[in-house]
């Protein structure tokens, strides 16, 4: 795997962008190329009046009937008034572009991971505390039988120091994870032993792809990099594997992704897709799979991109008694975050292009937005 430029995105994005012909119904002024319509009116059921708002700078969302009781699937678009690279730029420095009030720590890491890679993650002391209780099949935090029979052989929960020595156990585990997959991909990540019915993660990231038409439709090269990770990694293709410790309902998450940004052309469109799949969660997600393309806008004015967002999230809470309501609360939550995202997001980028540009016009023009 190849380590990108030491730039460290929020959810994870799918971006893509749609151009409209003068057809009756269509908006008089419409910049989306005709790849990214099909992407919102046949993958993802948006309708016509939603690619108008779309269009005329709005934020679009909605989620999608899952195919499994335990997942949700999530995806939005918006606008940007910044061109792609511009953009790309950004996402390369993860660190900077997931920066949120939800976003409590974040780091990448080096290839081979190293300990000292997690120097700024402060693991939650109830999750230290939960390890003490933990047992196969229930266990309040997601761990693999091999995670916590590492944690009980290595620390005396008797000891004072215990939750400092147990911390740092539980970083030097993540750690192994992420070097484990480097080297063997997601046959080495195992099982969660939190509740007794888990599945492999490399069958649940499997399932997820099998699932997820979209990379196959518009990077089947990506598709397959990731059936066959870590052999064979696109031409063109970066990846980076960080950490980070979210908000997330009651409890901060601590989670290990692997993010790969590649661009390529479908059509007559050059897009840039920004693929996720994480590799660990402390709590809530069995695994998940986000994709973002980030596609031009046809004929602006001014440099745009589209941004199109799909996220595919298996939830261990949506199952069990009164599921129907967590599911409910859990969907809506997910779709008011995706829209308060995209807007933050959109504001962020145009005010930061727009002040890169008053102070040194010469960085980015119109031009720097053509296929590189």
């Amino acid at each position: 795997m190849r380590e990108t430029r030491r730039y460290p995105i929020s959810l994870l994005i799918v971006g893509a962008v749609v151009a409209l012909g003068a057809a009756q119904g269509r908006p008089p002024a419409d910049d989306l190329p005709e790849e990214t319509r099909a992407l919102l009116r046949n993958r993802l059921q948006f309708s016509d009046a939603n690619v108008a708002a779309l269009a005329r700078g709005e934020v679009i969302r909605r989620t999608l009937e899952p195919s499994d009781n335990e997942e949700i699937v999530a995806v939005g678009a918006v606008r940007v008034r910044v061109p792609r690279e511009f953009l790309i730029d950004r996402i390369r420095d993860i660190v900077a572009f997931k920066k949120s009030q939800y976003v409590l720590e974040i780091g990448t890491f080096r290839t081979p991971p190293h300990l000292d890679d997690l120097a700024r993650l402060t693991v939650p002391a109830e999750d230290v505390d939960a390890i003490r209780q933990c047992k196969p099949g229930d266990c309040k935090l997601k761990l693999t039988a091999a995670m916590l029979g590492r944690l009980q052989r290595e620390v005396d929960w008797s000891k004072p120091d215990a939750r400092v020595k147990g911390a740092t156990v539980f970083k030097q585990l993540l750690v192994e994870r992420a070097a484990n997959y480097l080297s063997g991909g997601s046959q080495t990540l195992g099982t969660y032993i939190d509740k007794s019915n888990s599945t492999a993660m490399s069958e649940g990231l499997a399932d997820l792809l099998t699932t997820s038409p979209y990379l196959t439709d518009y990077a089947p090269e990506l598709r397959r990099f990731y059936d066959r990770f870590p052999k064979g990694e696109p031409r063109d293709a970066e990846s980076l594997l960080y950490w980070s410790k979210e908000s997330f309902a009651l409890k901060p998450v601590v989670g290990l992704t692997h993010l790969t940004i590649f661009t390529t052309t479908v059509g007559d469109a050059r897009m840039t897709l920004v693929a996720s799949r994480g590799l660990y969660t402390s709590h809530y997600f069995e695994g998940s799979l986000a994709l973002s393309v980030v596609t031009e806008a046809r004929g602006a004015s001014r440099p745009a991109v589209y941004l199109v967002y799909i996220n595919q999230s298996r939830v261990d809470a949506l199952t069990g008694a009164f599921s129907g309501l967590r599911r409910w609360v859990t969907v809506r939550r997910v779709r008011d975050g995706m829209e308060a995202t995209l807007n933050a997001l959109k504001e962020r980028l145009e005010k930061d292009y727009l002040s890169q540009r008053t102070s040194s016009p010469t960085t980015i023009s119109p031009s720097s937005s053509t296929t590189p």
